[in-house]
Parts: structure tokens; C-alpha cells; sequence
């Protein structure tokens, strides 16, 4: 049995980091900052939305988080916020991805980020 979710204070929370030793471009911060709009205007459900920190370590591309409230919505919301990552991290392929649940990290495939162990049964749960 895998337990995807650990509750704090009725939530969980999906942490991210980039990082490699060139700062981004000016294109792609205009990609991420149109990913991130667009991504947070589509969150079907009515919580917290990916924020960036605005000022990250020597190195660190990008970081930040998301707060996922524990509800009947809470897969269905991990799930959107891995497929954002991914387009995230497809525009910085050649940056190092950290991207966690928790203290767990959600391993990366060719589909991207998510829990190979829930494949089909997500698309089927919320017509993705």
C-alpha cells in the first residue's frame, strides 16, 4: 500500500526547486511566468494557487511551493500540480529538478512528474 499524502494541519504541501549554474534567461523567465498564469488560472478548485519565490540562493533557478488542502479534491490536485511541474521543468530541461511531497519525492518518467502506481486510475477519476 503507498500513502501518497501526509496531513499537517489538514494539508499537505508539493515543494520544487530548479537549479543549474546559468540564471534563466530572460525567455524563459517569460515562459515560466506564462506557465505559472496559465496553471493557476485553470486550478479547477478553489485553494492555493503554485507561487515562486522571489529571491532564491546563488544557483537556485526557482523555487516554491503549494499548499493542497486534504479533501475529496486532493489527488485530483496532485495530479494538476505535477503536470505543472512538468511543463515547468520541460522548459528548463538542462536545470536539476527537485520536486517533493513532503519529504517524499515524486519521481520524474518520460510522462513526467506523478506515481506510476496510479496511472490510468487518475485519467479515469477526473477525465485527464
Amino acid at each position: 500500500m503507498c500513502t501518497l499524502v501526509h496531513t499537517v494541519a489538514m494539508g499537505t504541501w508539493i515543494y520544487y526547486t530548479a537549479t543549474r549554474a546559468t540564471a534563466l534567461s530572460d525567455d524563459e523567465r517569460e515562459v515560466l511566468d506564462r506557465i505559472v498564469a496559465e496553471q493557476n488560472a485553470g486550478f479547477p478548485f478553489d485553494y492555493e494557487v503554485l507561487s515562486l519565490s522571489p529571491e532564491t540562493p546563488q544557483d537556485v533557478l526557482l523555487q516554491g511551493s503549494v499548499k493542497i488542502k486534504i479533501t475529496s479534491e486532493t489527488l485530483a490536485s496532485i495530479v494538476y500540480w505535477c503536470a505543472a511541474l512538468s511543463e515547468m521543468r520541460r522548459t528548463l530541461p538542462d536545470a536539476q529538478w527537485s520536486v517533493r511531497l513532503e519529504e517524499a519525492e515524486i519521481p520524474w518518467t518520460d510522462d513526467g512528474y506523478g506515481f506510476p502506481e496510479l496511472d490510468g486510475l487518475t485519467d479515469k477519476m477526473f477525465d485527464l
